[in-house]
């Protein structure tokens, strides 16, 4: 049986500037460094509607990904850009929960 995922959340609370450019700055990460690196299965930016805070949630292979991505001399180089921006916190776990509705296809009524 494979291990389950590890999901990384970061939360970054602004401090200075406009969370448009955080996040373009935290897209041009991820396209460029994060989404070559191994271990990693996906990230989604997460912004909130008072423009405070932005949620970075990613899906790694394991734990140990989630350190290699960490000690990586581009992740190192890039750490101070965004504390220059905002206070990070961060943590890394393994899903305990979810709930989403179950869809139906119309055309058979079977789900999806």
């Amino acid at each position: 049986m494979a291990s389950p995922s590890v999901t990384l959340i970061n939360v970054l609370k602004l401090e200075s500037g406009r969370p448009d450019d955080l996040i373009e700055l935290l897209k041009h990460n991820i396209e460029n460094v994060v989404s070559h690196l191994q271990g990693w299965k996906g990230t989604r930016l997460v912004a909130s509607a008072d423009g405070n805070s932005v949620i970075i949630h990613s899906e790694w292979e394991s734990l140990e990904a989630v350190e290699a991505m960490r000690g990586d001399p581009r992740m190192q180089a890039y750490f101070p850009r965004i504390s220059a921006w905002a206070r990070i916190e961060s943590f890394a776990g393994a899903e305990v929960f979810a709930q989403t509705p179950q869809r139906r296809h119309h055309a058979t009524g079977e789900a999806a």
